[in-house]
């Protein structure tokens, strides 16, 4: 039996479509290891910031401290900042 020329267009319309799907799910899971791979860095630069301000604010406590003349943890007492983190 011969298959008419609409059905073999079918054919190659679903096989192509399944190909197309079977495509866009191997791009969203490299997207998501690609994703995944890049959450750290960012993490990273966070906490570079992080650290930064913590060691500006620090400095600042100690230039405050010895134009008042008191220590650096009197000054976490005065303002209420945490001794630790």
């Amino acid at each position: 039996m011969k298959m008419s020329s609409g059905s073999q267009m079918d054919l190659i319309r679903s096989s192509l479509f399944d190909q197309l799907v079977a495509e866009e799910k191997n791009m969203d899971d490299e997207l998501k290891i690609l994703q995944e791979k890049m959450e750290p860095s960012y993490k990273m630069e966070l906490l570079h910031k992080y650290n930064d301000l913590k060691d500006a604010t620090q400095i600042l406590l100690g230039a405050i401290g010895n134009l008042e003349g008191v220590t650096v943890t009197e000054l976490h007492n005065k303002y209420n900042l945490p001794l630790s983190s």
